[in-house]
């Protein structure tokens, strides 16, 4: 090896080394930095040239090559990890959110809302005739259906709020996604830009906490990303995220060059997929059964309420308005349609649209077809139910202003004449859902205590303690019982409830018995089909004058029933009469919201948004040290270890030294030939 190799191992010694260094000082450099893999620079000996028999000496040391510490399937299980993790912070943000609107802490909640609306019936029962009860229980109702309006409204804002967050994290992913492919170019076109693949796995990882993606490489090294396969990313090109409200319903599409291809239900996770569980899953559940509650507790109450007697002497009242849901105008507000007769148990939805042709049923022998479509799955899919509906105009009118559309139950009065809606072709398509607003709009019907409907109606509650009548066919010589079975009856229903058990009392006895009720006189009138021996009736034992329920008024203990008719009044409807308040009060005891007690049914609301809350915060927790120990151990592979760094910096400065010595021991060398050649 002569003297000008060794210059030149030094000159690449001195070379290589620094290049280690720079790597080393680059680590340290960005050792704070999100998303940074360390890099590593492998050395390589130059091999020598003279290759004899006794081995070759090299000529040095060169890079070799400088990697990045990267773990891919550590990589992979921690953006899965993450991306799992903002699905559950995102899902626990909402789920928190909805548990506060039903905050039962307080005494200003729903629950004891209902508690005091059916305590106050109860105290109107007490004292039918008292205004200050009767103003109360107004009081209570109204602020009940507040209740449920503000419930019902914060559920609404919620789902507004969902969807604007979700607006912005939609622009978030698409600057992600823009920059992805950018980076993807410069990569192509430098296979050795690290700190470019560092920019690009931390945008991948970020995009992932919005929405789950695929991933894989091409032959280039750039990253195709796809959502369900449908890219987002496809080299250099990129796809944006769009998101939109149909029928109010949340879809996602991603807008390729053909058009946009909806992704909705090939989200799988992040945030995106926490915010259409809560939006369209489960705070559409809560708003079902809170509009749910709202109906069946209006129906109840307004059923009895009718059929009683306010003070002014005013019966069939409604007591809570609950409007069906009204449909908004078509178009341009020239047609108009409303509904009525929906069953309170279903929230379908349904979609309406008109046209000419067809398809759908035709309007009489016009060229108008109407065509109806359902949905029970907020809008994902639709069925066709047209050949069900029945379509009628206006009866012996040349242009009809206004026809029905009958359908699944349903009678659907569009008003508008058929120009009018001819005109407004094809773009007249309405969608609405049923019993939507039930728990919004619930109201107050009338502001005056004296409609409070307190009196019994043309109604009888039979129970065991007031349902069994002693007669006897002797002429009170021995008696026997007649039992009424226990329920509610008409008072019609009653007369021939209170026949069979009068004939029923002694099977082995011939006698029969007619019993007719007279509404005007409020008489029930008994009579012999037979004569024979006088009938006598106990009436002692039926009378339940506190109880509020059946009962004849007796001025003797005994009465005596001949071959001609006898009539009993029941109680009379008077001021004092608190039947329906009774009835009414004890409904809270009664399975009449969705098959449980009022109280019990929203406390089941409120339980399951409980129950939700606390699962997203376990699954969370979880999902948190999950990736922490991910965090970890990627830190192992591809974080920069200080001490390690310093350890390489001292080694790399040493090896700097020794090549510039070794330099240094050949220029003597080369001085000492020179001057020797001098001489």
């Amino acid at each position: 090896m002569s003297i000008l190799s060794l210059f030149d191992i030094g000159r690449t010694t001195l070379l290589t080394t620094r290049r280690a260094l720079d790597a080393t000082a680059h680590n340290v450099a960005n050792s704070a930095t999100p998303g940074y893999t360390r890099q590593d620079v492998t050395l390589s000996s130059i091999p020598g040239s003279d290759y004899s028999n006794i081995g070759s000496i090299g000529r040095g040391v060169t890079v070799g090559s400088v990697q990045r510490m990267y773990d891919s399937f550590t990589s992979l299980q921690l953006i899965t990890e993450k991306s799992n993790l903002a699905y559950w912070n995102a899902y626990q943000s909402g789920s928190v959110k909805m548990e506060n609107i039903f905050n039962e802490a307080s005494d200003t909640g729903v629950y004891p809302a209902i508690a005091d609306f059916f305590n106050a019936w109860q105290e109107v029962s007490q004292n039918p005739e008292g205004y200050a009860q009767r103003t109360l229980l107004l009081s209570k109702a109204d602020y009940l259906a507040d209740r449920l309006n503000r419930a019902s409204i914060a559920l609404y804002d919620l789902r507004a709020e969902v969807y604007a967050n979700v607006q912005t994290s939609v622009r978030q992913a698409n600057e992600y996604i823009s920059r992805i492919a950018n980076l993807n170019e410069k990569i192509a076109s430098n296979p050795g830009a690290l700190d470019l693949k560092d920019q690009r796995d931390q945008l991948l990882e970020q995009l992932n906490e919005i929405v789950k993606v695929s991933t894989f490489t091409d032959n280039q090294g750039r990253y195709n990303i796809l959502v369900g396969g449908t890219p987002l990313v496809d080299g250099g090109n990129h796809y944006n995220l769009s998101v939109s409200l149909q029928n109010d319903a949340m879809r996602f599409a991603i807008e390729l060059p053909s058009g946009p291809h909806d992704v909705t239900s090939l989200i799988q996770s992040g945030e995106l997929k926490a915010s259409l569980d809560l939006r369209e899953r489960d705070v559409v559940s809560i708003q079902n059964k809170l509009n749910m509650f709202a109906i069946d507790l209006a129906a109840q109450v307004n059923y009895y309420h009718r059929i009683g007697y306010g003070l002014d002497g005013s019966t069939n009242n409604t007591f809570f308005n609950n409007t069906i849901n009204n449909i908004d105008p078509f178009a341009d507000g020239r047609v108009s349609v409303s509904i009525d007769t929906v069953n309170a148990g279903t929230f379908d939805q349904y979609r309406i649209t008109y046209n000419v042709g067809g398809p759908g049923q035709q309007e009489g022998v016009s060229g108008l077809f109407w065509r109806i479509e359902q949905s029970s799955d907020d809008g994902a899919t639709w069925n066709d139910i047209s050949a069900t509906a029945v379509v009628t105009a206006e009866a012996g009118v040349a242009d009809p202003t206004y026809r029905n559309i009958t359908f699944n139950g349903m009678t659907m009065r569009v008003d508008a004449n058929q120009t009018t809606l001819i005109a407004n072709v094809p773009k007249d398509t309405y969608v609405y859902q049923l019993n939507a607003n039930a728990a919004r709009e619930i109201s107050l019907a009338f502001s005056d205590p004296q409609k409070i409907a307190a009196a019994g109606g043309d109604y009888v509650v039979v129970s065991s303690g007031n349902n069994v009548i002693r007669l006897s066919e002797n002429g009170g010589t021995s008696f026997i019982s007649a039992s009424i079975q226990t329920g509610t009856y008409t008072r019609q229903q009653l007369a021939a409830a209170l026949q069979t058990a009068l004939e029923n009392a002694d099977p082995a006895s011939t006698q029969g018995y007619t019993v007719t009720y007279n509404p005007a006189t409020q008489r029930y009138t008994i009579g012999k089909t037979a004569a024979g021996s006088t009938t006598v009736f106990d009436w002692t034992s039926i009378i339940t004058t506190a109880s509020g329920l059946f009962g004849f008024n007796a001025l003797t203990n005994v009465t005596s029933l001949t071959p001609a008719t006898s009539a009993q009044p029941v109680y009379p409807l008077i001021p004092g009469d608190n039947a329906n308040a009774a009835i009414l009060g004890g409904l809270f005891n009664q399975a009449i919201v969705g098959g449980a007690k009022p109280a019990d049914y929203y406390q089941s609301i409120v339980s399951d948004i409980g129950v939700q809350t606390s699962s997203a915060k376990t699954s969370s927790k979880f999902q948190e040290t999950l990736v922490q120990q991910l965090e970890v151990r990627r830190q192992e592979i591809s974080g920069v270890n200080m001490d390690e760094e310093a350890a390489n910096m001292i080694k790399y400065q040493k090896s700097y030294q020794a090549a510039a010595k070794m330099i240094s021991v050949a220029d003597e060398m080369l001085t000492t030939l020179l001057n020797m050649t001098g001489r």
